[in-house]
């Protein structure tokens, strides 16, 4: 969630009125993150189509590879794994299976 740092900086996830909060679309993501992320980062190992679009810097292309999908796991102290996953393809829906 390194994106919600310019959101607590410049876009307020909640916002205040005379008489209320306001909660922005942001906010229900990173309650939802927050909530269910305690514990230990476990390694994901998974394999996707990737972006094989232009980079700036155009170097960027030749480091590393940039999957359509991000994927993080935790490991909360009773066993559970957690898992967000993220398209971050701006048309098309991924499947997964």
């Amino acid at each position: 969630m390194a994106n919600i740092a310019q959101s607590i900086n410049v876009i307020s996830l909640l916002m205040t009125t005379e008489f209320d909060i306001v909660r922005q679309t942001m906010w229900w993501p990173l309650l939802l993150f927050s909530k269910y992320t305690q514990g230990y980062t476990g390694a994901v190992n998974m394999q996707c189509a990737e972006y094989e679009g232009p980079t700036a810097p155009s170097w960027i292309r030749d480091t590393i590879e940039i999957p359509w999908l991000d994927v993080s796991a935790i490991i909360s102290d009773d066993g559970w794994v957690s898992m967000a996953i993220v398209n971050v393809h701006e048309t098309r829906t991924l499947k997964f299976g």
